[in-house]
């Protein structure tokens, strides 16, 4: 499931910072090298929550969102029963 929500949130970043998915670094900081803003954050906040029916709240986080990889154990650790949709 691990590789399923990496893939995912690989996209949505993408997509967030229209950079092509293969150039996405998941351990790379996302403001550092990708120049992503607090509002971009947000945005993305609200798209997890809608994908993965899931609170991505900052006060529900216990860690920063530093780095993709981050917000794949932040999902994996909130949803344990995800299934991808057909589409993202």
């Amino acid at each position: 499931m691990r590789d399923q929500v990496n893939d995912v949130i690989r996209k949505i970043l993408s997509e967030s910072i229209d950079i092509p998915e293969d150039e996405i670094r998941m351990d790379a900081d996302l403001a550092a090298e990708y120049g992503m803003d607090s509002t971009e954050l947000t945005a993305l906040e609200k798209e997890i929550e809608s994908l993965f029916s899931i609170s991505a709240s900052r006060s529900r986080r216990s860690a920063s969102w530093v780095t993709g990889s981050d917000i794949v154990d932040f999902v994996l650790a909130e949803t344990a029963h995800w299934a991808p949709p057909d589409e993202v």
